[in-house]
Formats: C-alpha cells, sequence, structure tokens
C-alpha cells in the first residue's frame, strides 16, 4: 500500500490541513491494523487540544505522509 491509500486527513482544504499537521497539538497515528488506529483516533479527538492529521500503517508511510503534509 502506499501513503496515500493508507493515511486519512482530517476536515478542510488540502492547504489548511498541510498547515494544521505542522501545528501544536497535531497527531501523526502509526500502527499497522486499522481497528487499533480507529480507537486511538476516537481518543484523541475526544481531546480539546488535540486532532489527528494523519495515519499510516508502516513507518516508511509516515514518512511519506509527513513529508507530503509539510511541504507547502
Amino acid at each position: 500500500m502506499t501513503a496515500a491509500m493508507t493515511w486519512i486527513s482530517s476536515h478542510g482544504p488540502v492547504y489548511q490541513r498541510r498547515r494544521q499537521c505542522v501545528a501544536r497539538g497535531a497527531v501523526l497515528i502509526i500502527d499497522n491494523h486499522t481497528i487499533v488506529r480507529e480507537g486511538l483516533r476516537g481518543f484523541i479527538d475526544g481531546e480539546h487540544d488535540l486532532f489527528v492529521c494523519a495515519e499510516a500503517d508502516t513507518a516508511r508511510d509516515a514518512r511519506v505522509a509527513i513529508k507530503e503534509r509539510t511541504r507547502e
């Protein structure tokens, strides 16, 4: 799988999401089990000062997602 198929974006326009992913409180979830990522997302989304900006199956996919999210 490619990173584009594994990470799930937050709400809003693409540019806004990229800027949010470098903001304080942005979280990237990395786990190879979808159910675990969904559970973690549920806990994190319940916090007012945190948000999930991306999810990935592997560390390699996470690095790709980070590069794509932090480009301006």
